[in-house]
């Protein structure tokens, strides 16, 4: 019997299978480990009197499956089995809870916190378009750098596997798990800086964004005569929209950023999407509003009709009195 479970117990850990139940009790250890980090209770994770452990009775259950399979009829006796893996005294649970609803806090309210301070420092600088511009520069140069320092990490990790005899295509497994996600939203938060930085520079008062912006102002302009010469009018919208064009792009920017923090995976194709949705919608915009000084040279540029003269007046009623 001895030697039908030794052989049994080998060929469950040894074969492929095992990949999907050491995944299995890994998902459940992660979960129990959050469990106790929030101090829900429960989960599979279970303070002893030797210490913190760890049960493993998924493990124990499909060896008992696997077993029975081979005809070891006498493996469905075996009751359920509570065994416990030991992996620390416990004795820092309290801290352990403590650190994690502070990670937790601070990583909801950081972001937030850090996107008023740039409002806040544009709006009381002086020159905002400067402001702006700095702004998005060093956005996209922290975003950046956190994602490359990411993108390194899995080198070193890589590396250090390999020193320590571990296997190093289970270390980038892992390791990709836990900060793909910051890895892309570190890219989002870049390509969000650069985009940023580049509305910064159009709105400054350099030579070359002057002629930018000039250029870009007279081809809306003539498209906006040319939709109003077809009828097309949007009215009191329009002119919110005239009114409102500052408010509207920052709408449009930010709205780009929620979706694409919002996708998972993040591709390339995806942010290519994305980007020509937002430009496509904000150039749509540029062409709604009905601006005061583009109505009136609009006005001027109208035939009038010429007024009579006093003189031609008075003479005309001169003739009519003779008559």
């Amino acid at each position: 019997m001895e030697g039908l479970v030794a052989r049994g117990v080998t060929e469950v850990v040894r074969s492929d299978a095992f990949t999907d139940v050491w995944a299995a009790t890994l998902r459940g250890a992660h979960q129990a480990l959050t469990t106790t980090a929030t101090s829900d209770g429960g989960g599979i994770v279970v303070q002893t009197s030797e210490g913190l452990g760890i049960q493993l009775g998924e493990i124990v259950s499909r060896v008992q499956t696997r077993l029975v399979d081979q005809g070891v009829g006498i493996a469905g006796l075996i009751p359920a089995v509570d065994r416990v893996v030991i992996i620390g005294t416990g004795e820092n649970v309290a801290l352990v809870r403590t650190v994690y609803a502070l990670a937790v806090a601070v990583g909801w309210w950081l972001p937030i916190v850090s996107l008023a301070f740039f409002v806040a420092g544009i709006l009381v600088a002086r020159r905002r378009s400067t402001a702006i511009l700095g702004s998005g520069i060093g956005l996209a140069i922290g975003a950046g750098s956190l994602a490359a320092t990411l993108g390194i990490g899995a080198s070193a990790v890589g590396i250090f596997a390999a020193d320590a005899g571990v296997s190093v295509a289970a270390t980038d497994v892992i390791y990709a798990q836990l900060v793909d996600s910051m890895t892309r939203t570190a890219w989002v938060c870049a390509l969000a800086g650069a985009v940023i930085a580049i509305a910064g520079w159009v709105s400054g008062g350099s030579i070359a964004a002057n002629r930018t912006r000039t250029f870009t102002d007279g081809v809306n302009a003539s498209a906006r005569r040319h939709l109003a010469a077809l009828g097309l009018n949007t009215v009191r919208f329009g002119e919110w929209l005239g009114r409102s064009r500052a408010l509207v792009r920052g709408l449009v920017i930010a709205l780009a950023i929620v979706w694409l923090l919002a996708l998972r995976p993040l591709t390339p194709g995806l942010v290519r999407v994305v980007v020509i949705v937002a430009l496509v919608v904000g150039w749509l915009l540029e062409l709604a509003p009905r601006r005061p000084d583009e109505l009136a040279i609009a006005s001027d540029d109208a035939p009038e009709v010429p007024d009579a003269d006093e003189g031609d007046l008075i003479d005309a009623g001169r003739g009519e009195a003779t008559r």
